[in-house]
């Protein structure tokens, strides 16, 4: 079982949601599967993104993650809009 961390950019993009039962739900359940297996969830990032991963949440929306194997652990990055997610620069 992976532990789950958050940092000050996803956590500032969640409240913009938070409202949003489906969103919720979805983030939900992406996030048991990150805790159980994350390997298996999402696809490999490139460039500045480089060891991270990004997964579809709902619709147009994206988190970016970062397994942190050393320390048993997923570090939830940011979420945002398909357009805009990968101009994420990282934590």
């Amino acid at each position: 079982m992976y532990e789950i961390e958050t940092t000050d950019t996803f956590t500032k993009e969640f409240k913009k949601h938070k409202k949003d039962g489906e969103f919720l739900n979805a983030l939900d359940k992406k996030i048991q599967r990150l805790k159980d297996n994350p390997k298996d969830v999402g696809g490999e990032l490139s460039g500045v993104l480089h060891g991270y991963k990004s997964t579809r949440i709902v619709k147009n929306f994206r988190l970016i993650f970062k397994i942190i194997k050393e320390e048993n652990k997923v570090r939830l990055s940011a979420i945002d809009h398909r357009k805009s997610a990968y101009e994420f620069k990282g934590d």
